[in-house]
């Protein structure tokens, strides 16, 4: 990973090869938001997203072809499993577009957006348990083909606190 014309870039250079980066974190919340923008430059096969989690990660991604899915790890495998498989959607911008990925926790419910657009998985999904706060957070690359890069920029978390009225 580095940093390139005022983007973070992940290349990978094996298939299938995943690659994970986390940003430091030094708290937890469970009222937070996490967005960045991501893209593919050039042709591969590759999917990108945010890296989010507590006991368990997860990982929102986009495929450049225009699908959506959930991923979690498993720590047993080794290895990351569908939660939800991917599906087409009609926000995910192709080819080497930016695409703005959005995951927000507020305490029990998580949403997803691409390029604001909300995004519900079919079925729905819901936190089971062990993310009850965030405290990993990051990006994640994954190529299926050849060689790819992809690009990362203006990566943001907000920990939204809870105003007076709402205490």
């Amino acid at each position: 990973m580095g940093y390139l014309n005022g983007e973070y870039q992940i290349l990978i250079r094996q298939s299938p090869f995943s690659v994970p980066s986390y940003a430091p974190v030094q708290m937890e919340a469970d009222k937070v938001r996490i967005t960045v923008k991501g893209r593919q430059v050039g042709n591969g096969d590759t999917a990108y997203g945010i890296l989010f989690g507590g006991s368990a990660a997860y990982a929102f991604m986009v495929s450049p072809l225009g699908y959506i899915t959930l991923w979690r790890y498993d720590p047993a495998s080794a290895k990351w499993q569908a939660v939800r498989p991917w599906q087409t959607h009609s926000a995910v911008l192709k080819g080497d577009s930016v695409n703005v990925l959005t995951v927000e926790r507020m305490g029990e419910s998580v949403a997803f957006y691409v390029n604001q657009t909300p995004i519900y998985f079919t079925p729905a999904w819901r936190d089971e348990g062990p993310l009850t706060t965030v405290r990993t957070l990051g990006v994640l690359a994954v190529a299926y083909s050849s060689p790819v890069t992809c690009r990362f920029d203006d990566f943001e978390v907000r920990y939204l606190i809870r105003r007076a009225s709402e205490e």
